[in-house]
């Protein structure tokens, strides 16, 4: 018979009363710079999967492509009063790409968008069906975002 003996608990140094009173998972100020923000990076749970397949979903995530798709129009027409040598067919060019990726867009490059995102997530309290915190993001930004490769 195999007896296992416990390993000896170390002691504990002494503490100052400001040690005992700090976050207890709060790193060290010489680390804090080296830290990323926290997130969330699991995969898709099947209660948020059930969520994007939803009907209200799909609906509201239409509807919002039409918003954007007009944005869209808007931005084209001031990037050729801005540049009258474009022309009419590079706004029908852009509107076929539209929506467009918004942080590829903000970064000087033209990008189809792919995936209605919420800037905050659901799970850290975003709105869900709030216009203010969603965006269309091509694929490669939304998974550079969401911390996928």
């Amino acid at each position: 018979m195999i007896h296992h003996t416990p390993k000896p608990q170390r002691a504990k140094p002494d503490e100052s009363q400001s040690e005992r009173n700090a976050k207890p998972n709060a790193a060290p100020p010489v680390l804090k710079r080296f830290q990323t923000p926290k997130a969330d990076f699991r995969t898709t749970t099947d209660e948020e999967r059930k969520f994007y397949q939803s009907r209200a979903w799909r609906n509201f995530r239409q509807h919002h492509k039409d918003i954007q798709l007009a944005k869209d129009l808007r931005r084209a027409s001031a990037l050729v009063e801005q540049n009258p040598q474009l022309g009419g067919d590079f706004t029908r060019w852009l509107i076929s790409k539209a929506p467009l990726c918004e942080a590829s867009f903000k970064a000087g490059v033209i990008e189809p968008a792919t995936v209605l995102d919420h800037i905050r997530p659901i799970r850290q309290g975003g709105a869900v069906f709030q216009s203010e915190n969603l965006q269309w993001l091509c694929e490669r930004e939304h998974n550079r975002k969401s911390g996928r490769k």
